[in-house]
Order: C-alpha cells, then sequence, then structure tokens
C-alpha cells in the first residue's frame, strides 16, 4: 500500500480498523480435552471512498478501476465514487494513475442547528 496516495482520515480510518493482535488466554482445560477453537475477527466494513486519477483512465485502466468501482463508471473523468474493501484501497493505492484515495462522509447542511 502507498500511503501518500491516500487522504490522511482515510489512513487514520483504516489504521484505527485494522484488529490488534491480542495474546492467548492461559490453558485451564484438562490436558486431553479439545483445543477451543478461536473465533475469527468480525469482517471489515466497506469504505466510501472517492478515486481521483491523474489523467482520465485508459481503456486498460478503466477496465481495472470498473472492477472496483462498477460496470458503469464512465470514460473520461478524473474522480470517481465507489464502496471498496481494505484490500481494494491498498491495490488501486499502489498504481502510478491513481493521484488520491479520500474517505467520504457525510455533510450537513450549514443552515440546521445541530442536534444534540
Amino acid at each position: 500500500m502507498n500511503p501518500t496516495r491516500l487522504d490522511p482520515l482515510l489512513a487514520l480510518r483504516l489504521a484505527q480498523a485494522r484488529p490488534q493482535p491480542t495474546a492467548a488466554p492461559p490453558v485451564t482445560t484438562h490436558p486431553d480435552a479439545p483445543a477451543p477453537t478461536p473465533t475469527p475477527p468480525p469482517p471489515e466494513p466497506p469504505y466510501e471512498v472517492f478515486i481521483r486519477t491523474r489523467r482520465p483512465p485508459t481503456t486498460d485502466e478503466l477496465s481495472l478501476l470498473r472492477s472496483f468501482v462498477g460496470p458503469d463508471a464512465p470514460a473520461g473523468r478524473t474522480t470517481y465514487t465507489a464502496t471498496v474493501s481494505r484490500d481494494a484501497i491498498e491495490s488501486l493505492s499502489d498504481l502510478d494513475w491513481i493521484f488520491r484515495i479520500s474517505g467520504s462522509q457525510t455533510l450537513n447542511p450549514l443552515d440546521q442547528t445541530p442536534e444534540g
């Protein structure tokens, strides 16, 4: 993964979402008892992102981008929206023609008072 192509807030979200290693609990069962099966970590939710390219993608680049963004991604643009996994973000950030990947945020209208 190329962190220089990630928006700082998205990089922080990715770092905070990575599961932290935990120490195994001490064994207190009988030695002949079967070992407990570890529970896998919950799946990471997908990330809503903006993908900005350095220039409009070529045909091959657009084909690759559509595998992440969706088949309806129009040609000739430099900004695309997508809902992708961590693995997709890591793969896309390694491509030279990708300029920046930014996390999407919900925006509130300025003329409304915050609830609370």
